[in-house]
């Protein structure tokens, strides 16, 4: 979070009446809530319905039949069985952050442009998704983002008795891998996918739960790129494919 505005700071809030021992988190809530006129309780729970409804308008809608949700539960490694390596960075690869410049960003396609632009950073803010850039003197120039999912089970393997599969399987999404057609060609998008493969790799290492990694291949050509980096594939029909 950044500096708080020098007119909004902590000696104000004291003397407009708010408690001394106050956390920074709180006191920006604070600050934001007066600013609009409401209460604390109010902005706040207005701000976890918009938070959701943000979630909901951008979850991943696929749904995998039993056979598909049979092959992830056996695949999927349990936390004291994921691969601890992380693969090593030639290309800096950072979290998007709101000082960093997306508006010039064009990869070509207008809805990979559109989610940079307009609606990376939202999920960024409320921890939702963790959208990868490489930049360029503070532009971004390239750029993949991961969304954390629960995939459910089918009806039909919940009714079945002895199979003893999970009820719902923890998913990390690689989605939105973009690059800029100025810099395409350079190898920024295989040093995304090492950087979202080794963030996955370490959220898998310290969870309590599994987690596999999907990306969603829909061309011949992603399907082959993704298999370079050990993704296999999973449905072609769906173009999903998978990593533990």
């Amino acid at each position: 979070m950044g500096e708080l505005p020098v007119e909004l700071n902590q000696t104000a809030f004291e003397s407009a009446g708010v408690l001394k021992h106050i956390s920074r988190d709180q006191l920006a809530v604070t600050q934001v809530a007066l600013m609009i006129g409401e209460s604390v309780e109010e902005f706040k729970q207005v701000s976890a319905v918009k938070r959701a409804e943000f979630i909901l308008a951008h979850r991943c809608r696929v749904q995998f039949d039993e056979s598909d949700y049979v092959s992830i539960c056996l695949t999927a490694p349990t936390p004291s069985s994921s691969k601890a390596e992380h693969p090593q960075q030639v290309i800096p690869v950072q979290s998007l952050d709101i000082e960093l410049d997306t508006q010039a960003f064009d990869c070509g396609n207008e809805g990979l442009n559109r989610w940079i632009i307009k609606t990376a950073l939202a999920g960024q803010l409320i921890g939702y998704t963790n959208t990868l850039t490489i930049c360029r003197e503070g532009a971004v120039i390239a750029y993949a983002t991961l969304q954390p999912e629960v995939l459910m089970a089918p009806s039909s393997v919940k009714e079945k008795d002895g199979m003893n599969l999970p009820p719902a399987i923890r998913v990390m999404y690689l989605r939105h891998l973009a690059v800029d057609l100025r810099y395409q060609g350079q190898g920024l998008g295989r040093a995304l996918v090492n950087a979202a493969i080794s963030h996955y790799r370490q959220v898998a290492t310290a969870s309590s739960s599994a987690l596999v990694l999907m990306v969603h291949a829909q061309t011949t050509e992603l399907e082959a790129f993704y298999a370079q980096h050990g993704f296999k594939l999973l449905n072609r029909s769906l173009s999903s494919m998978l990593m533990t």
